[in-house]
């Protein structure tokens, strides 16, 4: 980010509250999500923070692992569960620190493989110097696999319109199979009018029944 967000220092467990914040990456934002390590501690406080960060790990898609040397068997067999299904970038830190930084590199692979931490990727970085930092940030926008923006593609920016959007979706999908399978037309019909309402949560207009019924009279002779 640039810029100092918490207190930082040589002392283990210090981080224990999850620390947030947004940053561009080619043009797209992306959420970072900081939490506290993962160790076994007797401290009361700092297991919260570890269980925060085990809930961060279940809601983030990208998980970047922070490390300044080789875990051990235990440390990542404790985590391992955590990380199905996610994407994973694992940040040697400190590299300036580490005189033989490319055979620990070398290791941490061997390890990951006999692991089978699948769908990962590996990057050596020194944050105080901020060495491949801008690397990080082009192997996170590529993990992401941003699709292509084309120029006539349509965006949905409003999340209570694509929450609309996506309803009245459902209801044509149900409208189609309905038809499909002859249901009956009062059925179809309250299905097309719950996909009008929501369109119309969109286009700021909704067609009610007293609408139609006013439309009716007034447009058709009805015989009584």
């Amino acid at each position: 980010l640039g810029d100092d967000k918490a207190i930082v220092s040589n002392i283990h467990g210090t981080t224990r509250d999850v620390i947030e914040d947004t940053i561009e990456i080619n043009g797209v934002s992306f959420r970072f999500i900081d939490t506290a390590g993962i160790r076994k501690t007797t401290n009361t406080i700092e297991n919260i923070g570890i269980e925060r960060t085990f809930k961060k790990i279940d809601e983030a898609s990208i998980i970047i692992w922070v490390i300044d040397k080789i875990p051990t068997d235990n440390e990542i067999i404790s985590i391992v569960p955590q990380l199905d299904g996610k994407k994973i970038i694992i940040a040697f830190n400190k590299s300036d620190c580490i005189d033989n930084i490319k055979t620990e590199i070398e290791s941490l692979k061997q390890i990951i493989n006999k692991h089978s931490i699948r769908d990962s990727s590996i990057i050596e970085l020194s944050a105080k110097q901020g060495t491949n930092i801008s690397v990080l940030e082009s192997i996170i926008y590529d993990v992401a696999n941003i699709p292509e923006i084309k120029e006539n593609d349509i965006i949905i920016t409003n999340i209570r319109h694509y929450e609309a959007l996506y309803s009245a979706h459902q209801n044509i999908k149900t409208l189609i199979n309905g038809i499909k399978q002859n249901m009956g037309n009062e059925l179809l019909s309250e299905e097309l009018r719950q996909c009008i309402y929501n369109l119309g949560e969109i286009i700021g207009g909704t067609i009610k029944t007293e609408d139609t019924l006013e439309s009716i009279f007034r447009n058709f002779c009805i015989g009584k």
